[in-house]
């Protein structure tokens, strides 16, 4: 069968033919972890050496490199006949890369799906917002944690967790504007107040979630959140809030029919 699932969304974790199959060790779990964000690119030899040990590697770091990729190959292939070529971890380019279908990782499929979400709205327009919360629910499955979590500190992982971290709160603002046009408030609330205070520099979740404690009556609750933001952004990043949060405040605070909702 070899059906495999290989998950970097949250903690690691390699699912093979149904089976929860550990990586040992961590040489052996970084290396996979680095082909992953290779997104099926070979990476070199001399590439994975310095990336793993951080640029200071021992002398024997390539025969390690070498020991290990064998490993890998007997947990995604443990029934290769010992001559045959492998199919998952092959050889490539004086290095090595990960050969399986981008909906068998889950990173590369979470970013499959927000790009073809994305690719519609172009083509199509934005869906109606109960079809855009069905898609965006599907996309939104795909995440069990904060990317590359098994991989903290790791210098290799740090660019790419940033940038699907950003797709991920992308995709999670846009799933809340569909919520807040069904009137679905109260979700949109649960589901943005924890993001914001993870990431109190996003003034679109700032946004969303003032407007949907407004349109549950939440005046004070909806105006605290922007003076938070606005706070953070000042302070932290040194610029003034958005026209966007600026606009909100006064509509708030006039108690403007246009944040009702339908």
């Amino acid at each position: 069968m070899n059906e495999r699932q290989i998950r970097v969304l949250g903690p690691l974790r390699v699912v093979i033919d149904g089976n929860r199959t550990p990586i040992r060790g961590r040489i052996q779990r970084a290396l996979l972890g680095r082909m992953v964000v290779a997104h099926g690119r070979a990476v070199s030899t001399d590439r994975l050496v310095d990336d793993i040990w951080a640029g200071d590697p021992p002398p024997s770091a390539a025969s390690v490199v070498q020991v290990q990729i064998h490993n890998l190959r007997r947990v995604f292939e443990p029934h290769r006949p010992r001559r045959a070529p492998a199919a998952v971890v092959v050889s490539e380019s004086g290095g090595y890369a990960l050969r399986v279908a981008a909906d068998q990782v889950d990173s590369w499929r979470f970013e499959a799906m927000v790009r073809a979400y994305q690719d519609r709205v172009r083509e199509h327009g934005e869906p109606d917002p109960a079809e855009g919360c069905r898609l965006l629910d599907a996309v939104l499955a795909c995440w069990h944690g904060p990317a590359f979590e098994s991989f903290e500190g790791a210098g290799w992982a740090v660019a790419e967790a940033a940038r699907l971290t950003d797709l991920w709160l992308l995709t999670a603002e846009l799933r809340a504007r569909a919520a807040l046009e069904l009137d679905r408030a109260p979700e949109v609330i649960t589901g943005l107040r924890p993001l914001l205070e993870q990431h109190p520099e996003r003034e679109e979740t700032a946004r969303l979630l003032a407007t949907a404690q407004y349109r549950l009556g939440q005046q004070a609750e909806a105006l605290a959140t922007l003076r938070r933001a606005g706070e953070y952004l000042v302070r932290e990043m040194g610029v003034d809030p958005g026209w966007r949060l600026q606009r909100l405040e006064t509509a708030i605070l006039n108690q403007s029919q246009d944040l009702e909702g339908r």
